[in-house]
């Protein structure tokens, strides 16, 4: 859950976002005419997309373009809360910043730069730490004052290796964000999002989204991707050294128990007893191997 929300506002819009946050925690954020740009201090962040899984790490930093996002902060043993800036940058905002400003409008403000990424991620770091005084004291925080922020901040994204130019970043986080219906399921077929998150991701309703789906694959959503899972845990056990807990998030399930109650019902083994006999299933239980 979210224990604490500190915001910043430009003309009543929220631009600047700390979230403290307690695990397990996942929120699904829909940016239809804005970008983002997330910055983690502790923990790690899971986020889904029409594009795949992207996790962050303590000290990384995410640009997001404008799209569809499940985030999901996993529970994990003596786990302090996570710390989460966002920066939203909506389309209008930017643009009227490129139209005020001559520096912003040369379609080449600056010359491409050659700073490493590590480079790039501790200046951007860097301008996160600068933010925090106005978090402290948001009496502080004017309009004028989080305008040039966002300026700042628009400038070093074209400096830290993100876009060559301020049109060419524009283009870069408002252009669709394209995929082909088989592309997002097989981008998501291990991950914890619902059926209804990936009916969000792709475009459809709810009862659209399964129609497409057993015409594809012909299988209901939910036999065909836990018959996946399945059969990538299967591999896992058999090739890898993981644990079981280790397998059960990697091909995601929930937590461990709910991992080995369906791992039971589709082979009739447990998963230690499969990693220990390696049996084939039993003929009886659903065919997991065939796609």
């Amino acid at each position: 859950m979210i224990a604490q929300r500190e915001i910043l506002k430009i003309n009543g819009q929220v631009i600047f976002e700390r979230l403290t946050i307690e695990p397990p925690f996942k929120h699904k954020a829909i940016f239809p005419n804005e970008a983002c740009l997330l910055f983690l201090s502790n923990g790690s962040l899971e986020l889904e997309s029409i594009n795949g899984i992207h996790n962050m790490q303590s000290g990384e930093n995410l640009l997001l373009k404008c799209g569809i996002y499940f985030a999901e902060i996993l529970q994990q043993t003596d786990q302090t809360p996570a710390t989460v800036i966002a920066i939203h940058l909506p389309k209008d905002l930017l643009k009227k910043l490129i139209q005020q400003d001559n520096q912003l409008s040369i379609k080449s403000a600056l010359a491409p730069s050659n700073l490493a990424p590590v480079t790039s991620s501790q200046v951007l770091a860097a301008f996160i730490q600068s933010l925090a005084v106005y978090f402290e004291s948001p009496e502080l925080a004017n309009a004028a004052i989080l305008t040039c922020k966002i300026r700042e901040l628009v400038l070093l994204l074209v400096q830290t290796n993100y876009a060559v130019s301020i049109n060419d970043l524009i283009d870069q986080l408002f252009s669709p964000q394209l995929a082909s219906f088989k592309e997002t399921i097989e981008a998501h077929i291990f991950s914890r999002v619902s059926i209804n998150d990936l009916a969000y991701l792709t475009g459809m309703s709810l009862s659209s989204f399964k129609r497409q789906f057993e015409k594809i694959y012909q299988d209901s959503p939910a036999q065909y991707i836990q018959s996946r899972k399945i059969r990538e845990a299967c591999n896992l056990l058999q090739r890898s050294s993981l644990s079981i807990q280790e397998i059960a998030y990697r091909t995601g399930f929930q937590d461990p128990s709910h991992f080995t109650k369906v791992f039971r019902k589709w082979t009739g083994h447990s998963p230690m007893e499969f990693r220990n006999n390696r049996p084939d299933p039993e003929p009886n239980r659903p065919a997991f191997g065939q796609n």
